[in-house]
């Protein structure tokens, strides 16, 4: 449900490079390739048995390694760093220690965290998914993501000096949930000519 609303903020801060912490499947990768065809894209991803051909064809860097020791060691910068679905597996001190290193490194950091999730524990032998941290609102605020949206069971928190409105999409989603399917469809076809970037024929 939130990847849309990711990748609406990445094309509206269209970064030249950008680090995925944690990328897992490395859907982000593959979707941001499009949006960003000439940029920079690099990987982190803690659990080897996740990485893929498809990490390697997408990313231009993808390192196999535990982020909390990677990024400390980081030599360079990014335009982007973004933790999607990641950030609850850090625990709080772990997950302010990451973004003090990456502030000095990074323009923008994009996290998206569960607004509730049950206690998990390592799954497919994978230890690094075990859940540590539980984020609402105020939380996100005081570890300086100024703009923080709900989108259905998630918040999208992003930490940037640039301003992204995406409040518009959020509320187009809510309504068009409330709505019935027929009017919704009838009516997608007028959403997307009005839509930002939308090309008429």
């Amino acid at each position: 449900m939130q990847i849309s609303f990711v990748l609406e903020v990445i094309r509206q801060l269209n970064p030249g490079s950008v680090l995925d912490i944690g990328c897992g499947s490395g859907k982000y990768g593959v979707l941001m390739r499009e949006y960003l065809p000439n940029a920079r894209l690099d990987g982190i991803e803690g659990f080897t048995a996740y990485i893929t051909d498809i990490h390697h064809t997408t990313y231009d860097h993808i390192y196999e390694a535990n982020a909390m020791e990677f990024v400390p060691k980081l030599d360079h910068g990014y335009d982007l760093a973004m933790m999607i679905d990641m950030f609850e597996h850090l625990t709080f001190d772990d997950g302010a220690q990451i973004l003090q290193e990456l502030s000095k490194r990074t323009q923008h950091i994009l996290i998206s965290v569960p607004v509730w999730h049950p206690e998990q524990d390592a799954m497919h032998g994978n230890a690094l998914q075990e859940h540590h941290a539980q984020y609402d609102v105020p939380k996100l605020r005081r570890l300086g993501f100024r703009q923080v949206w709900r989108v259905g069971g998630n918040y999208i928190a992003l930490r940037s000096p640039t301003t992204v409105k995406l409040k518009r999409q959020v509320l187009k989603w809510a309504a068009t949930c409330l709505l019935p399917h027929w009017i919704s469809r009838a009516l997608a076809p007028i959403s997307r000519k009005l839509s930002p970037g939308h090309k008429h024929p």
